[in-house]
């Protein structure tokens, strides 16, 4: 796992918000989401060993996705320059307490 992909990833996204540099840099997008996966993985490995409400969970099962809702114009950056995930799917559907963002 090569954190230092996601971070180059989302520092890059973070000045090149717009559709265009997004579609040019999706094997970039496609690598840093993998290696996400591998983190949050591991993450959820190690807290599950003191936390049994999250044995079993998936990396992809807890992971919001980066595309924005671009239904309302007031929202200007159309992809997210952060990776979030939650703690426990149970959680998807109420108020989040347990998030991690990168």
């Amino acid at each position: 796992m090569d954190v230092s992909v996601i971070f180059q990833f989302l520092k890059n996204l973070a000045t090149n918000n717009n559709r265009e540099w997004f579609q040019e840099h999706k094997d970039e997008y496609l690598k840093a989401q993998k290696e996400f996966e591998e983190l949050l993985t591991a993450i959820i490995a190690r807290i599950s060993l003191f936390d049994e409400s999250i044995v079993g969970i998936q990396a992809k099962d807890c992971t919001y996705r980066i595309y924005r809702d671009t239904l309302f114009p007031v929202i200007r950056l159309l992809i997210r320059y952060t990776w979030a995930a939650i703690s426990t799917l149970v959680e998807r559907n109420r108020n989040i307490v347990d998030i991690m963002f990168i």
